[in-house]
């Protein structure tokens, strides 16, 4: 599900078998690691790779995130019984947004020591509120970016959990979702969003919320 980028290695997370797969690009080599011990993956979804090589792990079986080094050694996890059920993460400075898909919030935890110091968000359909939020991206201008899966729809906030704005809507039709997933924000501040349902990829400006093209 999960794909992350970093060191010219892609890093695809495989659900199904508890792992994650290392294609390096460099060596023309592939591997997997599922982990051992404390740092055993069970049902990973998402991978994040910060500028030192640390990985972080959304894992939905352990309802944790997991945290390896730059080697693959199990660093620890984040995560206390019934705090959440983490499926994407993001980082920005010292700052981890967490997506809890359980709880319908964005928990934002220091990456280094995983102490909460802010959430945003609650289950619901109006401004500020999620329904099954699935994947999360930033802006240039460092606004958070969070796909609601269930509201079909991609919502705006600005860092810190305040509402700017809302992309899309339910329908088949250009421009609107079925099953919004993925999400990546492009150097020119284009949107590009995976729908489950449509098999596509479509890429809205941010500034006006114009659909620009689809693709696949």
């Amino acid at each position: 599900y999960g794909v992350a980028m970093f060191d010219n290695k892609i890093f695809a997370v495989d659900s199904k078998a508890g792992t994650f797969a290392t294609f390096d690009l460099a060596k023309q080599r592939y591997s997997t690691f599922s982990g051992t011990g404390g740092g055993k993956m069970k049902l990973p979804i998402n991978i994040t790779v910060d500028q030192d090589g640390t990985k972080y792990v959304t894992d939905t079986g352990r309802n944790q995130v997991l945290l390896y080094d730059r080697d693959n050694r199990y660093m620890g996890a984040y995560g206390e019984p019934d705090q959440f059920r983490p499926v994407d993460t993001v980082i920005v400075d010292d700052k981890l947004y967490v997506v809890d898909i359980l709880h319908h919030e964005i928990e934002v935890l220091h990456k280094r020591t995983g102490k909460l110091l802010y959430k945003f968000g609650k289950k619901g359909g109006e401004p500020g509120e999620m329904l099954h939020p699935t994947n999360i991206a930033i802006g240039p201008n460092g606004d958070v970016f969070v796909v609601e899966t269930s509201n079909f729809r991609v919502q705006r906030f600005t860092p810190e959990g305040k509402h700017v704005r809302f992309y899309g809507e339910v329908g088949d039709t250009s421009g609107k979702f079925a099953r919004p997933k993925g999400i990546a924000i492009d150097r020119e501040g284009l949107m590009h969003v995976a729908d489950a349902a449509f098999q596509n990829v479509q890429v809205f400006d941010t500034n006006t919320g114009k659909l620009m093209l689809a693709y696949g």
